[in-house]
């Protein structure tokens, strides 16, 4: 039989969609909706179980209010009713110069409030039922709620039941352009100790109290582009008794990451009451972890990490200890010819102390695996080798695998599939062969798709269980008249799974016992799925659509500014400018050089000038392109400053009948050339104000010509007071002197004297 209060929960939902119905149909606005009939049915072992119900969902955008969300998933089966998804949730809503959020029934909220680069901090994801009030405006984010706890129950068509568990929080995130985000969260956890045991180990009996008050500040600040310090600190307490637990968690890290390398440290220490959630065990562990990739080139990269944990850190005797240590490296690398390489080696110690100081339980696993891939046409080839060694209480295992699988793509089909050869040496040698296979074919109208899997699966044998493995599965989806879309999937699966004692994972369990066989099962399944979209008003986008909504329901500011035009003597308004905000907004300046943008979204945007619109003769004197914050209610304001050009023009004369159109003059500081018109006259254009140096190119000079007067003009570009033209007068050289020689004649020769 139904209690009353779950006949009011049933009832809830036509309640809702009652009263909110004349108040959406008088809106202009646009909203989509999906109706879905689904239903699960499983066999198993002789027994028979089965579920299904409806599923409607609705987005509806209300002009001048927000957007409105909803979910109503309801089914029944085996004389039960069970509840899915139902909430009702107003976002967007703006307000008091923030974005308000309000939700009734189910949701999730994150405990992650800081983006952590930490691979080994696990954050839980709380699924609640209640109500939540969220606001957020510029950087800030707040949120309240008070709600029961919820887990998720079914394996395809999933419902949600109530824990004896619930949780009064409230939330802060301030972030400040990513440089520096603080998120700071405080939550009072009541339970019902009398419902406890119902749940067995979902809630351990070392978190089992009757309140628990709980505080984390969770921090990370980028010091510089490539280091990044971030931690938290969590407080918990019973509240109104006493605990052997330690209040207070820390962690820590820091992170270095650049192109070429990157290293990561952190130290991880979270107490038993660290957010006793029911289902969930994120504390009682503390220890240190290392991380380095280098990456010394495009085609490889090496990485290696370490660790190491412990338990028990409130040394209660009524729990065991476990203590692991792990240590992990690699490369990765791009190989020619379109091949691709791997390689991982693993090593992790495991020991168990349940009373005294001598290891009761210990095991020292080590792995190694290598890949080598490569596409070759329309296939893509991989094939793997492991190697997997155990050694602990029991006698020594060792285990071999050679992995070979193909994929194929051609047009609308895919095909893949694989063969493990497996050999285990223990006590004995086993070997096994474990396949698996999958196709799906995409028509127009209709996908089919098929996988299967079979063999004994020694890989899982070795790492956490013992498993024999049969299974089939095919589905089709269609797309139906009348806008439904239909799927189907049938499951037949044969499996026995036992738990193997020599389990590195151990350690999550944290004492809690597990069952030796996990399941024998000998089953079959049908799954399938109606659904049926349906659109009202106008479209809404598929994706984006709390940002769309935002757009349409603006937080407004405004922007203005002026431009002006500046000169070597003064400041002067600049009308007929066209500024632009973001990609769609554009405003020209007016007669005394302002602009403005009213109604402007809260938020990041960016102010330029719009250099397609820009008159010729200006040319920006800053940054033409700024970016801004606008606020609520707020005028934002910039300027910006754009200098008139100016023209530059002057002559050369020349004798007549000479040519002077090949001449180069040079402009500095600019480096500018030119060449003059035939008649001699030239320019430069587009200057700004300043001082100039002009002179020819004495190469470029006609022959037998020379420059008479100045050979280079210096002169002060001035729009208001503009300088004289420079003229460059050229001149025949004259002709060299011709050496005269001057030839003198000598006295003639005596005769010789008598008798000489």
């Amino acid at each position: 039989m139904f209690s009353k209060h779950r006949i009011g929960k049933a009832l809830l939902s036509p309640i809702l969609c009652a009263i909110l119905a004349p108040a959406l149909l008088r809106a202009e606005s646009r909203g989509q909706a999906e109706l879905s009939a689904q239903g699960y049915y499983l066999g198993s072992n002789g027994a028979f179980s089965g579920l299904s119900g409806l599923d409607f969902r609705f987005q509806h955008f209300v002009d001048n209010l927000g957007l409105l969300d909803g979910r109503f998933e309801n089914y029944g089966g085996q004389g039960r009713w069970r509840f899915g998804e139902n909430y009702l949730e107003l976002r967007e809503m703006p307000w008091l110069s923030h974005r308000w959020h309000l939700t009734g029934g189910d949701f999730r909220t994150p405990t992650r409030l800081v983006e952590f680069p930490a691979s080994n901090w696990n954050f839980p994801e709380l699924s609640l039922r209640g109500t939540r009030i969220s606001a957020a405006r510029r950087s800030r984010q707040y949120s309240a709620f008070y709600v029961v706890q919820t887990l998720p129950v079914g394996p395809r068509v999933s419902f949600r039941v109530s824990t004896p568990q619930r949780v009064a929080g409230a939330t802060f995130r301030y972030s400040r352009e990513d440089r520096f985000t603080v998120g700071v969260s405080a939550y009072r956890i009541l339970t019902d100790l009398t419902r406890a045991d119902d749940y067995g180990f979902l809630i351990p009996e070392n978190r089992r109290y009757k309140a628990v008050n709980n505080a984390s500040v969770q921090t990370s600040f980028r010091a510089s582009r490539n280091f990044q310090l971030f931690g938290e600190a969590a407080w918990a307490r019973p509240a109104g008794g006493s605990s052997t637990s330690r209040p207070w968690s820390t962690s820590a890290g820091a992170l270095w990451d650049s192109p070429k390398f990157s290293a990561q440290v952190n130290y991880l220490r979270q107490g038993a009451l660290y957010l006793p959630a029911a289902g969930y065990f994120a504390g009682d562990r503390a220890g240190p972890f290392a991380e380095v990739r280098v990456r010394p080139s495009g085609r490889l990269q090496l990485f290696g990490s370490a660790s190491r944990y412990s338990n028990k850190l409130e040394r209660n005797p009524a729990i065991p200890t476990f203590r692991t240590s792990s240590r992990s490296g690699g490369a990765l690398a791009d190989l020619p010819l379109g091949f691709s390489a791997g390689f991982q080696i693993s090593d992790l110690h495991f020991e168990a102390l349940t009373s005294g100081l001598s290891p009761t339980d210990r095991s020292h696993n080590r792995m190694w695996s290598a890949d080598l891939g490569c596409s070759a046409g329309r296939h893509y080839l991989r094939g793997r080798l492991r190697n997997v060694t155990m050694r602990g209480s029991a006698s020594p295992q060792r285990q071999r695998s050679l992995e070979l699988e193909d994929h194929l793509h051609w047009r609308n089909l895919t095909l893949g599939g694989g063969v493990r050869l497996d050999r285990s040496i223990q006590d004995q040698i086993r070997n096994s062969v474990f396949a698996r296979g999958n196709a799906q074919l995409r028509l127009p109208r209709l996908t089919l798709f098929g996988q299967f899997e079979h063999g004994r699966d020694l890989l899982s044998s070795s790492v956490f269980t013992t498993s024999a493995v049969k299974a089939i599965v095919a589905g089709v989806s269609a797309s139906l008249p009348g806008g439904w879309t239909a799927h189907t999937e049938v499951f037949r699966h044969d499996l026995n799974l036992s738990l193997n004692p020599a389990s590195i994972f151990l350690l999550e369990s944290r004492g809690v016992p597990y069952p030796v066989l996990f399941s024998g099962l000998n089953q079959w399944s049908l799954f399938f799925r109606f659904s049926k979209s349906l659109s009202w008003g106008g479209p809404l986008p598929s994706q984006g659509l709390d940002r769309w909504t935002a757009e349409r329901l603006p937080i407004a500011g405004s922007v203005e500014g002026m431009v002006y035009e500046v000169s070597r003597s003064a400041k002067a308004p600049a009308p007929g400018v066209t500024v632009r905000l973001g990609e769609n907004r554009t405003a020209a300046t007016d007669a005394a050089g302002r602009y403005r943008f009213s109604e402007v979204p809260e938020g990041a945007h960016t102010v330029s000038l719009e250099m397609r619109l820009l008159p010729a003769e200006y040319e920006p004197d800053s940054p033409a392109q700024v970016h801004i914050s606008v606020r609520s209610r707020a005028v934002t304001r910039q300027d910006f400053h754009v200098a008139r050009l100016a023209d530059l023009c002057g002559s050369i004369q020349g004798p007549e009948g000479v040519q002077v159109d090949s001449i180069v003059l040079i402009l500095q500081p600019r480096g500018f050339r030119t060449t003059p018109e035939t008649d001699g006259r030239f320019c430069f254009y587009n200057l700004r104000e300043g001082p100039y140096e002009i002179w020819l190119d004495p190469q470029t000079l006609p022959p037998g010509l020379q420059i008479q007067g100045p050979e280079r003009w210096t002169v002060l570009l001035d729009r208001l007071a503009l300088p004289p033209p420079p003229v460059f007068r050229l001149e025949p050289q004259p002709e060299p002197a011709r050496p005269i020689r001057v030839i003198q004649a000598s006295a003639a020769p005596q005769p010789p004297a008598a008798g000489q």
